[in-house]
């Protein structure tokens, strides 16, 4: 391939993936900004439930609006939690000039306890 038209795609490459990251970067600043929020727990395979009603079971990832907010983490047998996720520093970002600040915590990590269970009851008969 001769040196103009290497260049040529290499031109036409960057130029699409710099198209790509202003067109998202655009779309987030009129609406509002979404972050990606991880979620751990022990044991596995809790319900992880947000205000906005996304669900998912750990350990999994969802994408959710940049703010205060409650999560709920739910499994059969075991305590359900709640935990409150916050916003921490923003973030420096080479791309965008207002990047949304950092929820914390991220990953939300959990461990949830199981339900006691009742204590046997004693029959008040007495053995002959």
């Amino acid at each position: 391939m001769s040196r103009v038209g290497l260049s040529v795609v290499v031109a036409a490459v960057v130029g699409v993936s710099l198209t790509g990251c202003s067109s998202a970067l655009s779309s987030n600043s009129s609406s509002e900004q979404l972050q990606a929020l991880k979620f751990e727990s022990d044991p596995l395979g809790a319900e992880i439930r947000t205000t906005q009603g996304q669900t998912c079971k750990t350990p999994c990832e969802l994408t959710v609006p940049s703010h205060e907010q409650p999560v709920t983490i739910t499994k059969n047998d075991y305590v359900p939690q709640t935990v409150q996720v916050t916003l921490g520093p923003q973030p420096d970002h080479p791309f965008w000039k207002n990047p949304p600040p950092s929820l914390v915590p991220n990953p939300v990590r959990v461990v949830l306890p199981p339900v006691p269970k009742p204590a046997p009851r004693h029959s008040n008969k007495t053995q002959k």
